[in-house]
């Protein structure tokens, strides 16, 4: 059996890269970017022409809250954009009293 959810995180990863090279960070470019590397999979026979892709649409599009945490604010004195791991979010930052 297909293991989805591990598809759909790789499908997410490769969403939050494109939007990171095309610098556009909105819902709407999520949403595109959805349906642009969806397609893709398909013409290159990752992803089965007869899949109903609309599941995977639907639960791509439900991810973008995590999308969006994953989005840090341009740096206003290099104007770079940066998407963090979400496990550099989650795990704690080594305390320098500790040392």
């Amino acid at each position: 059996m297909e293991n989805v959810e591990f598809n759909l995180r790789e499908v997410f990863r490769e969403i939050i890269n494109r939007m990171e090279t095309e610098g556009a960070f909105d819902r709407d470019a999520y949403n595109n970017f959805i349906d642009e590397i969806l397609e893709e999979k398909i013409a290159s026979g990752e992803l089965d022409p007869d899949a109903n892709t609309k599941n995977y649409t639907e639960s791509l599009q439900l991810m973008w809250p995590q999308a969006e945490a994953l989005i840090t604010k341009s740096d206003e004195e290099t104007g770079s954009t940066k998407i963090t791991d979400e496990r550099e979010q989650d795990s704690p930052k080594p305390s320098a009293d500790r040392f």
